[in-house]
């Protein structure tokens, strides 16, 4: 059965593939985007990602300016107050969807086709021409204090704020993306006014467009709705290389929860790096997607029971890069679920993985794939990551055939380059017995 499966994934990715194949195309204004012209369905889906503008980007005391600015900007927009966008964009089954990460601001809109022309023209008036109407400032405010509250009570969040606080000291990769309760009462809606005209412009714009929709009228649209975003790119500030600087012992936070949270660090390799394809393959193998059958999972969780899950990924960001991952244990088994940790990753980095974890890893990952661009907004988002990284408008033909290129013994090397124990990074929230 199994070969059976493997072949039907493999047609399916053929298939896929075959169908996704983008376009470049440049409008009148000099605005570029990737398109993927699909008529089999009445839909359309849109993302964009404006580069250099996430919350790594927000000034010292200002931090969660970018996130804010995410937050209000469909909160009214043009003519319309927050409650007319809403029911326009409701109206018409358009979904609007802005949040900002710690490198970019990234937006996603998805629309019924015969309703093109105005879910452009909401996405353009949100991008701008933002209102950030005052009382539209007081309720995003107060829904982000309450909501940075609740965060702080988490074992989660402070698990994540330790590990990258521990990773890259006072980078701003460590800072809150959401900031904190001082910086949260600190911005101004100068301060995001300022933010819109910086960071929101075609110089730092990346567009990818699937769906019902033919090149002329993305031409048409792109110029009519973004034509008016402004043009230079123009940060306050700069974000440096982030260096992966690990204390020597491990990184423990006390909270009084059932269960201790541990995270786990290492240096990883940017998407731009040309052995990223074998790093990938390799993470898969130790942990990826929290799979039962990776290496961790198989020592962790199914030999010894200490965990119910444990998951390794890479982590690329612009100015850093990780190997991270983590589970959650019994506060009595924090100290042996540790060790074993540090065992199968040792173990890992000396021998390699062994031919069945090899094999099977490459036929997931072809075939989970296809599965993970099962709709337009899927591969909207892609085309952006593969703009963003330099991939190749080709990538998506090309993918599969990288995955069976990588050897065994180049992801045995992987393991020695990147699972080096003596760089580990092992932070804990709970209670440690």
């Amino acid at each position: 059965m199994k070969p059976i499966i493997a072949a039907l994934c493999l047609m399916l990715a053929a298939s896929t593939a075959k169908a996704a194949v983008p376009q470049e195309i440049t409008t009148d204004k000099g605005i570029k985007a990737w398109l993927v012209e699909d008529r089999s369905l009445p839909l359309l889906a849109v993302s964009i990602a404006f580069t250099g503008a996430g919350s790594a980007y927000d000034p010292d005391g200002k931090e969660g300016r970018a996130s804010r600015a995410a937050a209000l900007l469909t909160e009214g927009a043009g003519e319309m107050d927050a409650r007319a966008f809403s029911i326009a964009a409701e109206s018409h089954a358009i979904s609007l969807q802005i949040g900002a990460e710690e490198d970019r601001m990234s937006v996603a809109m998805q629309s019924l086709s015969e309703h093109k022309d105005k879910a452009f023209e909401l996405l353009g008036l949100a991008l701008t021409r933002p209102r950030f109407d005052s009382d539209s400032l007081e309720r995003a405010e107060s829904q982000m204090l309450a909501i940075i509250k609740q965060q702080e009570s988490r074992p989660g969040y402070q698990l994540q704020m330790a590990m990258m606080k521990a990773a890259f000291g006072n980078h701003p990769y460590s800072r809150p993306p959401l900031g904190t309760q001082s910086s949260a009462r600190a911005i101004t809606r100068r301060d995001l006014v300022e933010y819109h005209t910086r960071y929101l412009t075609r110089g730092n714009l990346v567009v990818s467009i699937v769906g019902d929709l033919a090149p002329e009228d993305a031409k048409r649209l792109l110029d009519l709705h973004l034509g008016g975003l402004p043009e230079r790119y123009d940060p306050e500030t700069t974000v440096a290389e982030a260096a992966f600087k690990p204390p020597g012992e491990p990184v423990h936070v006390d909270f009084d929860v059932p269960q201790t949270m541990v995270a786990f660090a290492l240096p990883g390799l940017k998407r731009t790096d040309p052995d990223y394809m074998t790093a990938h393959v390799m993470n898969h193998i130790l942990g990826g997607g929290g799979s039962l059958n990776a290496r961790l999972g198989n020592e962790i969780r199914e030999k010894r029971g200490l965990s119910y899950s444990v998951f390794s990924t890479l982590d690329p960001m612009d100015h850093a890069a990780l190997l991270r991952g983590g589970f959650a244990t019994k506060s009595q088994q924090a100290g042996e679920a540790i060790r074993t940790l540090r065992e199968t990753l040792a173990d890992f980095s000396a021998n390699g993985p062994k031919d069945n974890e090899f094999s099977d890893a490459k036929e997931f990952l072809k075939g989970s794939f296809v599965l993970s661009l099962d709709s337009n907004a899927e591969i909207a988002a892609f085309l952006i990551n593969m703009q963003l990284h330099d991939l190749g408008i080709d990538y998506l033909q090309k993918r599969n055939r990288l995955v069976d290129a990588v050897t065994r013994e180049q992801v045995a090397a992987m393991a020695k380059r990147l699972v080096d124990t003596q760089k580990l990074l092992v932070v804990s929230v709970g209670k440690m017995p």
